[in-house]
Order: structure tokens, then sequence, then C-alpha cells
């Protein structure tokens, strides 16, 4: 049972004005994001555990008198795993696919409501149409977003 059929079952029994089910590319979008959703929602938790505890350990080490080598290497790994949670945007990544995710169940339960835009037959295509702008919506999010993180890494030469 795939994971969305788990938190949200009710979308596989969903049916439109005309008797039509959840259209295959619909539940596959819904699928697709939620296992990025919680793919990054379970690497954000690790980054920022590993860099907690990494964190939390150089001050105790110092305390003791340990090697100043080993406090060393460990403010060094802090600083990496601070490095990986800004360049891999576990937190933003989690959000993004999370939101898109909640977009499309909404869609699918107007849809199975037969409510607004979904009243009339044909239904299915309009749901397809609805999930697929939310989808480029959401990539488009994404590409913004890294090439924020490119631009800001770009410094202007001053004019002469």
């Amino acid at each position: 049972m795939s994971l969305f059929a788990r938190t949200s079952p009710w979308i596989l029994d969903a049916h439109g004005a005309d008797g039509q089910s959840v259209p295959p590319s619909v539940l596959g979008r819904l699928e697709h994001y939620t296992r990025l959703s919680w793919q990054a929602r379970r690497r954000h938790s690790i980054v920022e555990v590993m860099g907690l505890v990494v964190a939390a350990s150089i001050p105790v080490l110092a305390a003791f008198a340990v090697d100043s080598r080993l406090i060393a290497i460990l403010g060094s790994l802090a600083v990496l795993i601070a490095g990986i949670r800004t360049l891999g945007g576990y937190k933003e990544n989690w959000t993004s696919r999370t939101r898109a995710r909640y977009a499309i169940e909404k869609e699918v339960a107007l849809f199975a409501a037969h409510h607004g835009r979904y009243t009339e037959p044909g239904a299915a295509a309009l749901l397809v149409e609805a999930v697929e702008d939310i989808c480029a919506r959401e990539r488009d999010g994404w590409v913004a977003l890294r090439l924020s993180y490119e631009a800001s890494a770009v410094v202007p030469k001053p004019a002469s």
C-alpha cells in the first residue's frame, strides 16, 4: 500500500460527478509529492538532530579538557552540517512539497464532493488540469528558490 493511501485512503474511493474515479495521473502526482515530502522531512530531521548533537557536544568535551584537536574536528563538523542544511534546503523542500500535496488533496476533495467546477461531466479532466497547475507552481517555486541561492552567491562588480 502506498504512503498516501495510508494517510488519505478516502482518495482511492473518490468519484466525480459523472462517476469517474480519480485519474491515475492525479494519484501518481499525489503519491509523488507525499513521498518527496516525507523524504525531505526525514532528511531535515536527521540533519537538524546531527547538528544539535555535534554542537552540544563541543562545550561538554571542552569542560572535560578533551584534546583540543577533537574539539576542533567537532567544530568543523558542526560547520559542515550547517552547510549541508543550507545547501540541501530540506526544510524548504518539505514545506513546499507538503503544501503541494495538501493542494492536490483539496482539489480531489472538491472533485469527490462535486463542488464548484467539478459539478459537470468531464470533471476528471478539470481535476488533472488543476493538479498539473499545482505541480507547475511548486516546480517554479523550487527553481526560483535555487536561483535565488545562486544569485546571492554572485557579487556584482563595481562600476568603473
